[in-house]
C-alpha cells in the first residue's frame, strides 16, 4: 500500500476536520430548531374565559382598544368598526404561547421592556418588549415570568387601524329586500367588500332606503343607505358605523338610481 505523501495526509485530516465541524454545527442548528419550535403548551397564562375587551397602549397612550358586543368583535378606538375575527385570534394567543418563560429576575428587565406596548385582555396585562435577535421572538412579560412568542401582534399594529378592521359587508346571502321589495339578483351582494369603514352621518341625514339582508345561520340585519360623493354608504343599524362602496359598486348593486341627480 502507498504511503500517502504529507500533503495528502493535510488534505484528508482536514476535510474530516471540516466534516466534525458541519456535523457539530448540524446538532446545534437541530437541536436549537427543537427548543425554538417545539409545541405550545396547552397551558395558558392567565385564566382568560369569556375575554370582554381588549386594547394595546404605550406610554400611557391608548392606541387600539376593542369589545366584543353581542358575539361580535368590534373597533371602539379610534373609531368604531367591525372588528377581524382572525387579528382578534391573534391577541388573544398572547395568552396561550407558554412554551417557552423565563423568570424576570434572570433577565435585564428594563432594557428588553423599554418603551413596550401594553396589550390588556379585560383585566390582565401583557408587555410586549424588545424582539430576541436570534430566534426573532418577542419578549413578553406577563404574570411575573418572561415569554418568547412569536411577533405576530406588533407588525398588526405597526400597520394601523385598518389591519383590524373587517370591511366584508355580506356573506352567504339567501334574500335581499330594498325598501320591503325583493332583489331579484342576490350574487353580487354575497361576499360583499366595502372600500372602508366610516362614522354614521349625522342624524338628521334622511336615509335613501332600507335594506334587509338575510345571511345563512344569522339574524336578518338591517342597513340604512346614505349617499357617499359618488358612491354610497351602508350603515348596519345594530352597531351604527358604515361601509363604504365605491361608485362602481353602487351601479353593480342597482343602488345607483337612489341617489340625487346631483349626487349621481
Amino acid at each position: 500500500m502507498d504511503k500517502q505523501s504529507p500533503l495528502s495526509a493535510k488534505k484528508l485530516w482536514s476535510n474530516r476536520a471540516i466534516a466534525a465541524i458541519a456535523i457539530g454545527l448540524g446538532l446545534i442548528i437541530v437541536l436549537d430548531g427543537v427548543l425554538l419550535n417545539k409545541p405550545d403548551s396547552v397551558s395558558t397564562i392567565y385564566s382568560i374565559d369569556d375575554p370582554r375587551s381588549i386594547s394595546l397602549s404605550q406610554d400611557d397612550t391608548l392606541l387600539i382598544a376593542f369589545e366584543r358586543q353581542h358575539g361580535q368583535w368590534l373597533v371602539t378606538e379610534p373609531q368604531i368598526a367591525p372588528a377581524m375575527a382572525a387579528r382578534m385570534a391573534v391577541l388573544l394567543d398572547a395568552n396561550n404561547y407558554t412554551s417557552r418563560s423565563y423568570p424576570a429576575t434572570e433577565l435585564p428587565y428594563a432594557e428588553l421592556f423599554e418603551n413596550a406596548v401594553s396589550l390588556r385582555i379585560d383585566d390582565n396585562l401583557f408587555s410586549l418588549g424588545q424582539l430576541e435577535p436570534v430566534s426573532q421572538l418577542r419578549y413578553v412579560y406577563a404574570n411575573k415570568q418572561v415569554y418568547l412568542q412569536p411577533d405576530f401582534i406588533m407588525p398588526l399594529l405597526q400597520a394601523g387601524y385598518n389591519a383590524f378592521t373587517d370591511l366584508l359587508v355580506t356573506a352567504e346571502v339567501s334574500e335581499v329586500s330594498i325598501d320591503n321589495k325583493a332583489v331579484e339578483n342576490i350574487q353580487l351582494w354575497s361576499e360583499l367588500q366595502s372600500i372602508g369603514i366610516v362614522r354614521k352621518p349625522d342624524t338628521n341625514v334622511p336615509a335613501l332606503a332600507s335594506i334587509t339582508v338575510i345571511e345563512k345561520d344569522k339574524p336578518p340585519r338591517t342597513f340604512n343607505l346614505y349617499s357617499q360623493g359618488n358612491g354610497v354608504t351602508l350603515v348596519d343599524e345594530g352597531f351604527g358605523y358604515g361601509y363604504l362602496l365605491a361608485p362602481e359598486q353602487t351601479a353593480a348593486l342597482g343602488l345607483s338610481n337612489l341617489l340625487s341627480p346631483a349626487a349621481q
